[in-house]
């Protein structure tokens, strides 16, 4: 399973990346059960293997909140199930979107799993366009908390480009 020990791999870079954003203190908020509201999301395109993957890390009861404002039901993301990826699917879908080129990339969900304090969701398309060029529009849990940051990590054949958007800067065009 290549793709699993690259999210393994991607998962220890990204918990030295969070360290990092923790010690800025302008993040923090006063009135929270964790002091900052952060999502991480890596987006890695492989033009030879045709391939898209995401990864999207936000903290657990900040998604679990969010879902519940959204739907009013009582839920529990640490169970992890069916009902609950479909869930976290329709409302990452919603948020994230991603186009390569003119061209709007439809994302599989392949699961998700529960890692401390946060969610890891995973999913996965073809490669339709060798456009250099991706649009992001991530809006993730900015309807709940207006104090959201999502960092945005692209990688384009291992080229790596990383932008900080919140629920102002909700796009970006990133460049290779």
């Amino acid at each position: 399973m290549f793709i699993f020990e690259e999210m393994q791999t991607i998962k220890k870079y990204l918990k030295h990346f969070l360290l990092l954003l923790v010690l800025v203190p302008s993040m923090g908020a006063k009135n929270a059960t964790h002091p900052f509201y952060l999502s991480v999301s890596e987006l890695q395109i492989d033009s030879k293997a045709k391939t898209i993957h995401l990864s999207c890390r936000p903290f657990i009861d900040d998604i679990q909140f969010a879902l519940h404002e959204k739907h009013k039901l009582p839920l529990n993301l640490t169970n992890v199930n069916e009902e609950n990826k479909k869930l976290l699917d329709a409302y990452i879908q919603q948020c994230l979107q991603v186009k390569i080129g003119k061209q709007l990339v439809a994302f599989t969900c392949i699961g998700y799993e529960i890692e401390e304090e946060a969610v890891w969701c995973y999913f996965e398309a073809p490669l339709g366009s060798n456009s250099k060029q991706i649009e992001v529009k991530n809006t993730l849990l900015c309807e709940t908390l207006s104090e959201q940051i999502n960092v945005m990590n692209c990688l384009l054949n291992g080229e790596r480009q990383s932008i900080r958007m919140d629920c102002k800067k909700r796009s970006h065009i990133f460049s290779f």
